[in-house]
């Protein structure tokens, strides 16, 4: 069965302190630019627009730190978390105006185990590999599109529990289209997970 909620536009993870600057720089703010003397301006655009992504662009979403308020479950006993990903290839998963980005869903994963757990322990849950008890997860798909306005994107993720059951969970977000790409991802990754940790079919399957 497919949990299929979409996400609304998803500001509230924070941006990193270098990319709120490419940020400003790359929606129009002149100050800085012209207290450089001309000669040296082309080498100013071109630092802001490293931080943005390019031809041939390779990214895995960070884990962000989890701050928010979670329930208390009571686990049975510890879980172990599992790459179920075997899958490295780079995967495309945008094109835009001759500008390509790729995607390694085993490294993928890794995040979204990243982000579990992180899940998990804030919520009471041991984490320890080697458990009897697990969940193997796997992001199965990803898709992104970028136009003029906002810059939407779908992560799919599949999650096995060691009783069997299986369930996919798909996130999507948009962002505006002036907003780095890459924490736009990073965005939509952590929603994606944590329809899985709303999820009440997962405090079920821990508490048993």
């Amino acid at each position: 069965m497919d949990a299929r909620p979409r996400a609304p536009r998803l500001p509230s993870l924070p941006l990193p302190a270098y990319n709120r600057a490419v940020v400003a720089f790359a929606t129009g703010g002149q100050t800085l630019l012209s207290r450089f003397r001309p000669q040296l301006r082309p080498l100013m655009i071109a630092i802001a627009l490293s931080g943005l992504p390019g031809c041939g662009d390779h990214y895995t979403p960070a884990a962000p730190l989890d701050l928010a308020d979670a329930p208390a479950w009571q686990a049975k006993e510890p879980v172990a978390l599992i790459n179920g990903q075997p899958a490295t290839e780079e995967v495309l998963i945008r094109r835009r105006a001759g500008a390509e980005a790729f995607a390694n869903y085993r490294a993928w994963t890794d995040t979204a185990v990243q982000i579990a757990q992180q899940g998990l322990v804030r919520r009471g849950v041991t984490v320890a590999p080697g458990s009897a008890k697990t969940l193997t997860l796997a992001i199965t798909d990803v898709r992104s599109q970028t136009d003029a306005v906002e810059s939407h994107t779908t992560i799919t993720l599949r999650v096995t529990a060691s009783d069997g059951r299986q369930k996919t969970y798909t996130g999507s977000g948009s962002a505006p289209a002036k907003a780095l790409f890459h924490w736009h991802l990073d965005n939509v990754m952590a929603w994606t997970v944590h329809l899985m940790l709303d999820d009440p079919a997962l405090a079920e399957f821990l508490s048993h």
